[in-house]
């Protein structure tokens, strides 16, 4: 994922979480219809990972990964 990407991400993340915290129901059913949220727990998961992955591919990471070249020793 690119940096873009990632941030879009976060930012849903980050409004899914703000949305629990305002006080809204995590599952909640309608007419026959059901909407459940992830759990507040895996949504912070999710965050951390996510600000981790922002911040391997603004350091110059590819795919999550750093690649470093050099003389081998």
């Amino acid at each position: 994922m690119t940096a873009a990407q990632i941030e879009a991400r976060l930012v849903k993340v980050r409004a899914a979480i703000d949305w629990i915290l305002d006080g809204n129901v995590q599952s909640r059913s309608i007419a026959g219809r059901s909407l459940t949220t992830l759990p507040l727990a895996e949504l912070r998961t999710m965050e951390k990972d996510l600000e981790a992955e922002l911040a391997r591919t603004q350091a110059g990471g590819v795919g999550g990964v750093v690649i470093r070249f050099g003389r081998p020793s």
